[in-house]
C-alpha cells in the first residue's frame, strides 16, 4: 500500500497515463486530473461512462450469495493453482471486470497488491463494501475502462479475466514480460439447468475463442488450458440468486419460474493461462 490508497504505484491516470498522487481525498495526476475517493473507499476513474442496466446492483449481491456459498470453490482452487504455477512473482494482480469482487479477495493472499476494476459502479460500490481486514485493504478497487486500464506499463504480474469482455491489446500492455493472463469463459454446459429455465439455448463460445486465437498471435504463449466440469449443489436459499446474477434473468419473469427443482447447477468453462510474450 503507498501514500494511503492501495497500489498507487502502480496505478496511472486514464485521461493522460500520467502517474498519481493522493492528496486529502482525492487522486490527482501529474496533469492535474482529480478523481475523489468515495466514502467506501473506492475511485470512479470512468464518471462519463454509462454503464450497461443489466448489471444493477441486484444482481451482483444475487452473485455474492452464490459464489460465497462454496458454489464456485473449485474455480478458486483451480485459478490459485495456476497462479501459484506460473506467477511467481508476487508483484501485482490486476482483475479486469472484478463485478463483486469475490475473485480479487480470494486471490488477494497470493499477491502483494491488487487493482481490481469494472464499469458497473453498482459492482465496484458492493465490492468495496465488505470487511476491511488486511487483505481488503491492499485492494484497489476502481470504477474504470476496459480499453483504458489505469494500471502503468508492465506493472501487472498476473491479470485476470473470468467472463467478462477482453481487450487483448491492453493486457498486453499492462502485464510484464512472462505475466501471467488467466482467461476463464464458458463452455456449452454452463449453468444449462438456468437456461433451460428461461428458456435460453446452450450457450456458444466460438467467437471468445476464435477472439482468443487472434489476440494472441504475437503476443501471448499458451501455458495451460484446462476444462473444468462439475454439478454444484444449490442450497434452497440460493436458487432465486442463482437465476437473478445472470443477465438471463433481465428478460425472464422470476415470479413464474418454478425454482423447485433448481437443486445443482453445472459448472462448465474452461480456463486458458496464457504467458505475455
Amino acid at each position: 500500500m503507498t501514500a494511503g490508497f492501495p497500489a498507487l504505484a502502480q496505478l496511472r491516470c486514464p485521461a493522460c497515463g500520467r502517474a498519481f498522487a493522493r492528496r486529502d481525498g482525492s487522486l490527482v495526476c501529474e496533469s492535474g486530473h482529480c478523481y475523489d475517493v468515495a466514502r467506501k473507499g473506492f475511485v470512479n476513474l470512468a464518471p462519463n461512462r454509462r454503464q450497461d442496466a443489466v448489471y444493477g446492483r441486484a444482481l451482483f449481491e444475487s452473485r455474492r450469495r452464490v459464489l460465497e456459498s462454496g458454489a464456485y470453490a473449485p474455480v478458486v482452487q483451480t485459478l490459485s493453482r495456476l497462479c501459484k504455477a506460473h506467477a511467481p512473482n508476487r508483484a501485482l494482480l490486476v482483475d479486469a471486470g472484478c463485478g463483486e469482487g469475490f475473485y480479487a479477495r480470494s486471490l488477494a493472499p497470493l499477491f502483494d497488491d491488487i487493482v481490481a476494476f469494472d464499469l458497473s459502479r453498482e459492482g465496484i460500490a458492493l465490492a468495496s463494501s465488505g470487511p476491511k481486514d488486511e487483505t481488503a485493504r491492499r485492494i484497489a478497487f476502481l470504477v474504470a475502462d476496459l480499453t483504458r486500464i489505469p494500471v502503468r506499463d508492465g506493472a501487472a504480474t498476473a491479470l485476470l479475466d473470468v467472463f467478462t469482455p477482453a481487450h487483448y491489446a491492453e493486457f498486453a500492455r499492462v502485464l510484464a514480460p512472462g505475466g501471467l493472463l488467466l482467461k476463464a469463459l464458458p463452455r456449452s454446459g454452463y449453468l444449462r439447468e438456468i437456461r433451460a429455465l428461461t428458456g435460453k439455448g446452450e450457450y456458444d463460445n466460438g467467437d471468445v475463442v476464435r477472439r482468443l486465437d487472434e489476440a494472441g498471435d504475437g503476443r501471448f504463449a499458451m501455458l495451460a488450458q484446462e476444462t473444468l466440469t462439475y454439478a454444484a449443489p444449490l442450497d434452497a436459499s440460493v436458487r432465486a440468486d442463482a437465476v437473478r446474477m445472470t443477465p438471463m434473468a433481465h428478460t425472464a419473469d422470476l415470479s413464474s419460474l418454478d425454482l423447485s427443482s433448481l437443486s445443482e447447477i453445472t459448472i462448465d468453462m474452461e480456463i486458458i493461462a496464457l504467458a505475455r510474450l
